[in-house]
């Protein structure tokens, strides 16, 4: 028996009978199959930029996909934004502390979801910090994804303090400063003598 992918849960139910001139009664069996529905759910996620200094804005874009071949059906999409960064509200979306969650109604077969949650570094912070961010997508029971490793995503981002975000600046700056201590030194010693 085959059936149709796109077809909603539920229990169908076979029965088969056979007959022959020399047996007697015909012999029935039935069967009762569970479907639950498949649907490859699919998680996209990216930062951009991927470095912030102090009170700098970045957008984690979100993205689900459903590679089929039933509907996903009553879906949740959370992730735990970190800590130090403050996020604007996302429309169809409820942020409670530092939860971001999206309840998806329904997703057809090849249907594609997408989110962009604006985050703000502090205004203020002296040490760098790399942030792991991971996306996750609940299914309910009631549906199978036979690639369960693509219903979640991780994405990295950095706070980097004033001073780190352009090093070579500090070095230009200690070598144009060696510099001219050398030149006057040496002007000093030529005016002396």
């Amino acid at each position: 028996m085959s059936v149709d992918p796109a077809r909603a849960a539920g229990v169908v139910a076979d029965t088969a009978s056979a007959t022959c001139a020399d047996c007697g009664d015909p012999v029935r069996a039935g069967t009762h199959t569970i479907v639950r529905p498949s649907a490859d759910v699919e998680v996209g996620a990216r930062v951009s930029p991927e470095r912030l200094g102090p009170g700098e804005q970045a957008v984690y874009h979100l993205t689900i996909t459903n590679k089929g071949p039933s509907a996903a059906t009553g879906m949740t999409v959370t992730d735990r934004l970190p800590e130090a960064l403050a996020a604007a509200p996302v429309q169809g979306c409820s942020l409670r502390l530092d939860v971001l969650t999206c309840a998806v109604a329904s997703l057809a077969p090849g249907e594609t979801r997408t989110w962009a949650v604006d985050v703000r570094a502090p205004a203020e912070f002296s040490h760098p910090l790399t942030m792991l961010d991971r996306f996750q997508v609940t299914l309910p029971e009631s549906i199978t994804d036979p690639e369960p490793a693509t219903e979640s995503m991780s994405v990295v981002a950095e706070l980097v303090p004033p001073q780190a975000r352009w090093p070579w600046v500090t070095g230009v700056l200690v070598v144009l400063a060696l510099g001219g201590l050398l030149l006057f030194g040496r002007r000093k010693r030529r005016g002396r003598g």
